[in-house]
Protein backbone atom coordinates (compact mmCIF):
# COMPACT_ATOMS: atom_id res chain seq x y z
CA UNK A 1 0.00 0.00 0.00
CA UNK A 2 1.21 3.44 -1.00
CA UNK A 3 0.36 5.26 2.98
CA UNK A 4 2.55 1.73 4.25
CA UNK A 5 6.29 3.14 4.19
CA UNK A 6 7.57 -0.28 6.08
CA UNK A 7 6.37 -3.60 7.67
CA UNK A 8 8.45 -4.91 10.06
CA UNK A 9 7.61 -8.21 10.93
CA UNK A 10 10.53 -9.39 13.04
CA UNK A 11 12.81 -7.80 15.77
CA UNK A 12 16.21 -10.19 15.00
CA UNK A 13 17.39 -7.34 13.02
CA UNK A 14 17.70 -3.77 13.41
CA UNK A 15 15.50 -1.92 11.14
CA UNK A 16 16.67 0.70 8.64
CA UNK A 17 15.13 4.22 9.15
CA UNK A 18 15.82 5.19 5.87
CA UNK A 19 11.98 5.55 4.18
CA UNK A 20 10.92 7.44 7.49
CA UNK A 21 13.62 9.82 7.41
CA UNK A 22 13.59 10.22 3.44
CA UNK A 23 9.27 10.76 3.70
CA UNK A 24 10.31 13.26 6.56
CA UNK A 25 12.75 15.45 5.03
CA UNK A 26 10.56 15.01 2.06
CA UNK A 27 7.58 16.83 3.91
CA UNK A 28 9.13 19.06 5.97
CA UNK A 29 9.71 17.63 9.52
CA UNK A 30 7.49 16.42 12.83
CA UNK A 31 6.75 16.77 16.41
CA UNK A 32 5.07 14.41 18.80
CA UNK A 33 1.49 14.03 19.11
CA UNK A 34 0.07 12.61 22.03
CA UNK A 35 -3.32 11.06 20.23
CA UNK A 36 -4.24 9.25 17.28
CA UNK A 37 -5.29 11.31 14.52
CA UNK A 38 -7.23 9.79 11.72
CA UNK A 39 -7.22 10.94 8.02
CA UNK A 40 -8.97 11.40 4.54
CA UNK A 41 -7.29 9.86 1.29
CA UNK A 42 -7.36 13.71 -0.30
CA UNK A 43 -5.04 14.67 3.25
CA UNK A 44 -1.75 16.22 2.43
CA UNK A 45 -1.15 16.34 5.93
CA UNK A 46 2.43 15.10 7.28
CA UNK A 47 1.72 13.17 9.65
CA UNK A 48 2.61 9.50 10.79
CA UNK A 49 0.87 7.07 12.34
CA UNK A 50 2.80 3.81 13.87
CA UNK A 51 0.89 0.84 14.83
CA UNK A 52 1.97 -1.75 16.70
CA UNK A 53 1.12 -5.26 17.54
CA UNK A 54 2.44 -7.45 20.53
CA UNK A 55 1.70 -11.02 21.49
CA UNK A 56 1.36 -10.64 24.97
CA UNK A 57 -1.05 -7.25 26.31
CA UNK A 58 1.92 -6.86 29.48
CA UNK A 59 4.37 -5.66 26.41
CA UNK A 60 1.58 -3.36 25.15
CA UNK A 61 1.01 -2.07 28.08
CA UNK A 62 4.64 -1.27 28.33
CA UNK A 63 5.48 0.38 25.30
CA UNK A 64 2.10 2.48 25.93
CA UNK A 65 3.41 3.65 28.97
CA UNK A 66 7.16 4.45 27.57
CA UNK A 67 5.26 6.48 24.37
CA UNK A 68 2.39 7.53 25.91
CA UNK A 69 -0.23 7.17 23.12
CA UNK A 70 -3.09 4.71 21.91
CA UNK A 71 -4.03 1.03 23.25
CA UNK A 72 -6.78 -0.89 21.88
CA UNK A 73 -6.02 -4.09 23.81
CA UNK A 74 -2.41 -5.60 22.35
CA UNK A 75 -2.45 -2.69 19.37
CA UNK A 76 -0.69 0.35 20.38
CA UNK A 77 -1.13 3.17 17.85
CA UNK A 78 0.99 6.75 17.88
CA UNK A 79 0.62 9.74 15.83
CA UNK A 80 3.24 12.86 15.64
CA UNK A 81 3.61 15.62 12.93
CA UNK A 82 5.57 18.26 12.68
CA UNK A 83 9.06 17.76 13.83
CA UNK A 84 12.33 16.09 12.92
CA UNK A 85 13.49 12.42 11.88
CA UNK A 86 14.66 12.39 15.42
CA UNK A 87 11.32 11.72 16.62
CA UNK A 88 10.22 9.10 14.66
CA UNK A 89 13.04 7.45 15.30
CA UNK A 90 12.16 7.99 18.81
CA UNK A 91 8.85 6.50 18.79
CA UNK A 92 10.02 3.11 16.18
CA UNK A 93 12.86 2.76 18.88
CA UNK A 94 10.60 2.84 21.91
CA UNK A 95 7.66 0.16 20.07
CA UNK A 96 10.41 -1.93 19.00
CA UNK A 97 11.93 -2.18 22.74
CA UNK A 98 9.19 -4.49 23.64
CA UNK A 99 9.05 -6.97 20.99
CA UNK A 100 6.39 -6.26 18.59
CA UNK A 101 5.14 -9.37 15.88
CA UNK A 102 4.38 -6.30 13.79
CA UNK A 103 5.03 -2.80 13.37
CA UNK A 104 3.44 -0.80 10.71
CA UNK A 105 3.86 2.93 10.00
CA UNK A 106 1.69 4.71 7.76
CA UNK A 107 1.61 8.58 6.37
CA UNK A 108 -2.36 8.19 6.14
CA UNK A 109 -4.23 5.94 8.54
CA UNK A 110 -7.83 5.17 8.90
CA UNK A 111 -10.05 3.14 11.13
CA UNK A 112 -13.33 2.13 9.83
CA UNK A 113 -16.11 -0.26 10.46
CA UNK A 114 -18.33 -1.05 7.10
CA UNK A 115 -20.94 -3.20 7.65
CA UNK A 116 -22.51 -4.66 4.36
CA UNK A 117 -26.06 -6.09 3.96
CA UNK A 118 -25.95 -9.92 2.12
CA UNK A 119 -29.23 -11.55 0.72
CA UNK A 120 -29.55 -14.91 2.92
CA UNK A 121 -27.28 -17.91 2.95
CA UNK A 122 -24.85 -15.55 0.53
CA UNK A 123 -21.51 -16.55 0.04
CA UNK A 124 -17.81 -15.03 -0.85
CA UNK A 125 -18.81 -17.28 -4.21
CA UNK A 126 -22.03 -16.10 -5.47
CA UNK A 127 -20.82 -12.35 -4.67
CA UNK A 128 -20.41 -11.89 -8.63
CA UNK A 129 -24.25 -13.17 -9.33
CA UNK A 130 -25.32 -10.76 -6.00
CA UNK A 131 -23.61 -7.36 -6.51
CA UNK A 132 -22.44 -5.36 -9.58
CA UNK A 133 -18.80 -5.27 -10.38
CA UNK A 134 -17.96 -2.24 -7.68
CA UNK A 135 -19.52 -3.64 -4.68
CA UNK A 136 -18.35 -6.45 -5.68
CA UNK A 137 -14.73 -5.51 -5.64
CA UNK A 138 -14.15 -3.48 -2.54
CA UNK A 139 -16.35 -6.79 -0.63
CA UNK A 140 -13.40 -8.67 -1.88
CA UNK A 141 -10.81 -5.77 -0.71
CA UNK A 142 -12.22 -6.09 2.67
CA UNK A 143 -12.01 -9.95 2.98
CA UNK A 144 -8.96 -9.87 2.32
CA UNK A 145 -7.43 -6.54 4.12
CA UNK A 146 -9.80 -6.17 7.10
CA UNK A 147 -8.34 -7.12 10.01
CA UNK A 148 -12.04 -8.83 11.30
CA UNK A 149 -15.21 -9.86 9.99
CA UNK A 150 -18.39 -10.76 11.73
CA UNK A 151 -21.41 -12.73 10.47
CA UNK A 152 -24.80 -11.43 11.80
CA UNK A 153 -28.13 -14.08 10.41
CA UNK A 154 -31.46 -11.71 10.42
CA UNK A 155 -34.56 -12.87 9.28
CA UNK A 156 -34.42 -11.48 5.93
CA UNK A 157 -30.79 -10.47 5.04
CA UNK A 158 -27.40 -11.24 6.82
CA UNK A 159 -24.65 -8.57 7.73
CA UNK A 160 -21.17 -8.87 7.29
CA UNK A 161 -19.42 -6.06 9.64
CA UNK A 162 -15.94 -5.58 8.65
CA UNK A 163 -13.13 -3.71 10.91
CA UNK A 164 -10.48 -1.82 9.03
CA UNK A 165 -7.10 -0.44 10.15
CA UNK A 166 -4.98 0.77 7.55
CA UNK A 167 -4.10 3.27 4.90
CA UNK A 168 -6.89 5.61 4.30
CA UNK A 169 -9.53 4.25 1.95
CA UNK A 170 -13.16 5.85 3.10
CA UNK A 171 -13.91 9.43 1.68
CA UNK A 172 -16.86 10.55 3.59
CA UNK A 173 -19.35 12.81 1.76
CA UNK A 174 -20.72 13.78 4.78
CA UNK A 175 -17.79 14.30 6.62
CA UNK A 176 -19.48 12.86 10.00
CA UNK A 177 -16.87 10.48 11.49
CA UNK A 178 -18.46 8.90 14.56
CA UNK A 179 -21.73 7.78 12.29
CA UNK A 180 -22.99 5.19 9.55
CA UNK A 181 -22.74 6.75 5.98
CA UNK A 182 -24.27 5.94 2.87
CA UNK A 183 -22.01 8.72 0.80
CA UNK A 184 -18.96 8.55 -0.29
CA UNK A 185 -16.16 6.44 -1.85
CA UNK A 186 -13.33 3.41 -0.90
CA UNK A 187 -10.40 3.05 -2.65
CA UNK A 188 -9.54 0.14 -4.42
CA UNK A 189 -6.47 -0.17 -5.61
CA UNK A 190 -6.42 3.75 -6.71
CA UNK A 191 -9.61 3.38 -7.86
CA UNK A 192 -12.01 5.07 -6.24
CA UNK A 193 -15.58 3.30 -6.02
CA UNK A 194 -19.30 4.79 -4.92
CA UNK A 195 -20.96 3.07 -2.18
CA UNK A 196 -23.65 0.76 -2.83
CA UNK A 197 -27.17 0.95 -0.80
CA UNK A 198 -25.67 -1.83 1.05
CA UNK A 199 -22.92 -0.57 2.26
CA UNK A 200 -22.57 1.53 5.12
CA UNK A 201 -19.71 2.83 6.52
CA UNK A 202 -18.13 4.46 10.09
CA UNK A 203 -14.84 6.30 10.32
CA UNK A 204 -13.51 5.55 14.20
Amino acid sequence: MSGLLFDKRSTAKKIKYLSVRRWVQLHGGLTMRRLLVRFRPSSHSTDLTFVAVYADEADAKRAQRKVGCCREGKRVIASISSGTPEDADEINDNLERYGPAELNVYGSYQELEIQILMPKGASRETLPLVFDKETHQIIEFLIKNAKKVEVTKKAKTDVWTFEYCGESIFWDENDNPGKYSTNGTITVNGEELSLSKNIRVMER
